[in-house]
This record gives structure tokens, C-alpha cells and sequence, in this order.
């Protein structure tokens, strides 16, 4: 049954990476380019009067970049998701056994969005390729994905918490009780982590156009593996009780 569950995740998150690579690519790729486009000029400013040098040839080109390279991550980044998603609903399936596998499903979808990349974000909003210092990049890669394991420990943390009280709170309350176990240890992490790094002189509209489409595009891939996912488990627990009835 677990292999069944975890096959199904993967194949859920494969097809909300590719939902998520066409929001991306009509959204999220301009932005990127003009990036793109501004880089060059600062270089080329800050080079200017200096001896001319010859410029490293791309690997990939663009087109290829934000085509098959932008695509080919975000599927395979969807469908690690996708396995990572099916454990957790392994996992927490015979903790609420009263819970559909729908509604399951988008709880635990939900939850990984939360930890994963909603709690980093509000702290470490994304900044477009080549913006920012980049001899920094150590730096704020290091503390991004530190907060990043501390999200998923809170999140792991609120669901023990949350189940553990539920028959003495009720469900509603220990999901506030869940919540604010969240909030409180993201308010101290975000306390103690250094301050984000600035974004320097890049163009504001454009640095706030591609963090609201790069989070819409999560949600996208977030959203679309808790919908899928939950689909399929649901269609393979009523064929499974179909299949049990029968053999009954």
C-alpha cells in the first residue's frame, strides 16, 4: 500500500511541476530576463574604460535555460516533493483516521508549503539571478535552507501537538494550538537569523513582481500536489475497499 501511496505522490508532483513550469514561464520569466538584462548593463558600466575581455561562452542558452532547464527542475523538484508529501500522509493517515483522503491530502500539501517555503520566505524573499552581492551567496544560502529545517521541524512539531490534544481540545483548537506552535518558534527564528541581505539598486517594482509570482508559482506546485495527490489516494482507497469488499 505504501509503495502505491508514494507512487502516486510522485506522479502528483510531476504533473504540479509542470503546472507550476507554465505559471512560471509566462509570469516569472520576464521578470528574470530584464534581470538579466540588468546585470549586463551594471557590468558593463562598471567595466567601462577597462580593457576589453573576452566574455565565457555559454553552456546553455537562454532559451534552453528557461525552457527545458526551467522545466526539467521544476518537475523533478515536484515530484521529490511529491515522495516527500506521500510519506507525510503515510505517516499521518492512521493518526486521523476519520479524515478523507482528500481532505488529508491537502493538510498535509498544505503543511509542507507552510514549512518548506512560506516560513523561509517571509524571512528570505527571493531575490532574481544576479541580484544581490554575489559574494554573499554562501552566506544566504546557509541561513535560507537552515530556516528552511527549522519550517519543517516546526510544522512536524504543531501536527504532534495538534494530535496530541485534539481529544482533549477538540480539533478546531488544537489546530490553533498547531498554529501558534508554528508562529511563535518562526517569530524567535526570525529574531535570531541574521537581517536579509539588500537587494541593492535593481528596479523595485520588478524585485516585487518576481517575489509575488515565485510564491504564486509554489502555491501552484504546493496546491496542485495536494489537489492531484489527493485525487489519486482517494480513487486508490475506494478501489481498495472495493477490491476487500469483494474479497470479503
Amino acid at each position: 500500500m505504501e509503495k502505491q501511496v508514494i507512487a502516486r505522490g510522485v506522479l502528483a508532483g510531476a504533473i504540479a511541476g509542470v503546472l507550476a513550469f507554465v505559471f512560471g514561464r509566462i509570469m516569472v520569466e520576464p521578470v528574470i530576463r530584464r534581470a538579466i538584462e540588468f546585470q549586463e548593463r551594471s557590468e558593463a558600466a562598471e567595466h567601462a574604460g577597462h580593457a576589453a575581455t573576452a566574455d565565457a561562452p555559454e553552456v546553455f542558452s537562454r532559451t534552453v535555460q528557461e525552457n527545458l532547464g526551467f522545466g526539467a527542475g521544476l518537475i523533478l523538484f515536484g515530484a521529490v516533493l511529491g515522495a516527500l508529501f506521500a510519506v507525510a500522509y503515510c505517516v499521518a493517515a492512521p493518526k486521523v483516521p476519520s479524515w478523507s483522503p482528500r481532505a488529508l491530502a491537502l493538510a498535509v500539501a498544505g503543511s509542507l508549503f507552510l514549512g518548506v517555503y512560506a516560513v523561509p520566505y517571509l524571512k528570505y524573499p527571493p531575490n532574481p539571478p544576479g541580484v544581490g552581492d554575489p559574494d554573499s551567496i554562501g552566506e544566504r544560502t546557509g541561513t535560507y535552507l537552515l530556516l528552511v529545517a527549522i519550517g519543517v521541524a516546526l510544522v512536524a512539531a504543531a501536527w504532534a501537538v495538534a494530535l496530541a490534544a485534539a481529544d482533549r481540545l477538540g480539533g478546531w483548537s488544537a489546530a490553533l494550538v498547531g498554529g501558534a506552535v508554528v508562529l511563535a518558534g518562526a517569530v524567535l527564528a526570525y529574531l535570531v537569523l541574521p537581517a536579509p541581505l539588500s537587494a541593492g539598486d535593481f528596479p523595485a517594482d520588478d524585485l516585487t513582481a518576481f517575489r509575488t509570482y515565485s510564491f504564486l508559482a509554489q502555491a501552484v506546485l504546493f496546491g496542485g500536489i495536494g489537489l492531484i495527490g489527493g485525487e489519486l489516494l482517494q480513487r486508490l482507497t475506494v478501489s481498495r475497499g472495493t477490491r476487500e469488499a469483494v474479497a470479503a
